[in-house]
């Protein structure tokens, strides 16, 4: 169908996943009685759309049905998390948050890309594990730069575009960090539905580095890997760029997650140079400066239950 009907055919609401069609017609009025997905008919019916690259002269033939494969694979995780969580495991009328839940089916998308030859997230040709070019204007993170302070927790209806590429950013730390598909599966398989469904699961990743971590802490790694993207990181950082490809199994399936360099897009990492309000459960990327030698004084008054971390990045010889 026509979601929206505003035959457009450059963007708007691809697809989405409606529970009212798991019940009978005769418990929730205007319930087609199938479990089943939208999807925007116009959008898939476009085969090309300019690739959002810096000159804009070429064009990613079958570019919107791609997207609308990669949104059924969003889609298809909301699915499976209504049955598993919502109906299996929660309390009668409780519900995932809904930054959980799409960080879930965000994260989905950028697991998969490669096997849907799809750009993904990244908004990097698939066969590329590299963290891509400069001047990058696809995929989430343009926005999520532009949106780095954003609360994670919070969920805004009204402009979710910001919340979405939030969500996917930090869902790819986690994949990338602790443990790739076993952690989402992980999250979705406890009976938590806000932060603690996180924090469960990283008690049980397969190395152990998520022991004992609160939500707190794996955001404040989650800020230091935004900062060190633009380099490749050793394993023994939290990372998003090893250079290219790593390769994650997880059951019967192998995924290929790429690298991530958040300064490789349009609008990089917002690092501001004056102080301000540290939002809850989120970063404040504050600039010391830049080429600096000798001793430095820092003064930093932040809230008690705050937390400081410096990051020192060594200029090439």
């Amino acid at each position: 169908m026509d979601l929206g009907d505003d035959n457009s055919k450059t963007g708007g609401i691809m697809g989405y996943f409606y529970s009212k069609d798991n019940f009978k017609e005769s418990a929730v009025s205007g319930s087609n009685e199938q479990i089943m997905f939208y999807i925007d008919s116009i959008l898939f019916a476009n085969d090309k759309n300019p690739d959002g690259s810096a000159n804009g002269t070429w064009e990613i033939t079958d570019m919107w049905p791609m997207e609308m494969v990669s949104t059924l694979a969003h889609e298809f995780q909301h699915m499976i998390h209504y049955y598993q969580k919502t109906t299996l495991l929660l309390g009668v009328g409780e519900t995932s948050q809904t930054w959980l839940d799409e960080m879930l089916a965000e994260t989905t998308e950028d697991l998969v890309a490669t096997k849907i030859e799809h750009t993904g997230s990244r908004g990097v040709v698939h066969t590329d594990g590299s963290a891509g070019g400069s001047g990058n204007m696809l995929g989430r993170y343009v926005i999520f730069n532009r949106n780095n302070r954003a609360t994670l927790t919070d969920w805004s209806e009204k402009n979710p575009t910001p919340e979405y590429s939030k969500v996917n950013a930090f869902g790819a730390f986690l994949t990338r960090n602790y443990g790739g598909a076993k952690i989402l599966h992980d999250i979705m398989h406890n009976a938590y539905s806000d932060k603690r469904a996180v924090t469960d699961a990283l008690a049980k990743s397969t190395n152990g580095n998520g022991k004992n971590k609160t939500l707190g802490d794996v955001i404040r790694e989650w800020g230091v890997a935004v900062m060190l993207s633009d380099i490749i990181s050793p394993t023994d950082l939290p990372t998003y760029n090893t250079g290219d490809f790593t390769s994650d199994s997880y059951g019967s399936s192998t995924y290929k997650l790429g690298s991530i360099n958040f300064f490789n897009y349009k609008d990089k990492p917002k690092i501001l140079t004056t102080a301000g309000k540290v939002n809850p459960q989120a970063n404040y990327y504050y600039k010391v400066g830049t080429e600096l030698t000798g001793d430095i004084d820092i003064t930093i008054k932040i809230a008690a239950d705050t937390e400081a971390t410096l990051i020192v990045k060594k200029s090439a010889p």
